[in-house]
């Protein structure tokens, strides 16, 4: 049989090798695993997706009277990424966001504002329309300090948290609007190594031909002989 031949420029962009890569199953896996990820970034987050919800839970269910997880930061999405901007100074967090579906998406527009206006300076949220009328990126990825990235089909917003048994009528995957969601069965991946760096610059093209502006200079991309360059 033969192998399935990558060629940049031909049918994919870049190939690089992974040092490391995990495969996530559901939802509950991914939001625990992102969750301590980004407990432990330095200087940079980028998140790119068609839709964040900055109002679900990560750990749906284990909220205190404070609505903070059990590691001690809130469990909402909005108000722990500002946590963690407010704890770290020179983190630096940004959030590529699909412009199409800023009306339809679960994440709604009102709350993805909020966090443009009133988070820490340190967030950054744009909107991404630079693409043919009627077509979307559809990319799920969230990359961290240039040195591990998540990639797969799981969005960071509503209805996508689930557990293995993917029950009819689980309680914990309770919408906004008070109904059930439907079982949702998904995965993703971690990814260490020259992959990730590669993910990294394609997430810094992508918010810059966006906005028009970089993501910081500090940037080293791991190059695939392994020395950075």
């Amino acid at each position: 049989m033969q192998s399935l031949a990558f060629e940049p420029g031909r049918n994919c962009w870049r190939v690089a090798a992974a040092d490391r890569l995990s495969v996530i199953v559901d939802g509950q896996d991914y939001f625990r695993i992102l969750r301590e990820v980004l407990l432990k970034a330095e200087r940079m987050v980028i998140l790119v997706g068609w839709d964040f919800d900055f109002e679900i839970e990560m750990l749906p269910g284990q909220s205190d009277d404070n609505g903070d997880a059990p590691d001690g930061f809130p469990n909402a999405i909005g108000p722990f990424l500002d946590a963690l901007a407010a704890r770290r100074e020179g983190l630096d967090i940004y959030l590529l966001k699909r412009s199409g579906g800023a009306l339809i998406a679960p994440g709604r527009i009102l709350p993805a504002f909020q966090i443009k206006l009133l988070s820490p300076k340190q967030l950054h949220l744009a909107f991404d329309g630079h693409h043919p009328i009627g077509a979307c990126h559809h990319q799920k990825i969230v990359v961290v300090d240039d040195a591990l990235v998540f990639c797969g089909g799981i969005d960071v917003t509503e209805g996508r948290w689930d557990n293995r048994e993917h029950a009819s009528f689980e309680t914990l995957r309770r919408l906004k609007n008070g109904e059930i969601a439907q079982p949702w069965h998904d995965t993703t991946t971690l990814i260490s190594g020259d992959a990730a760096a590669a993910f990294s610059e394609l997430c810094r093209n992508r918010w810059e031909r966006a906005t028009g502006e970089p993501i910081g200079e500090d940037f080293t991309r791991v190059g695939i002989s392994g020395h950075q360059t």
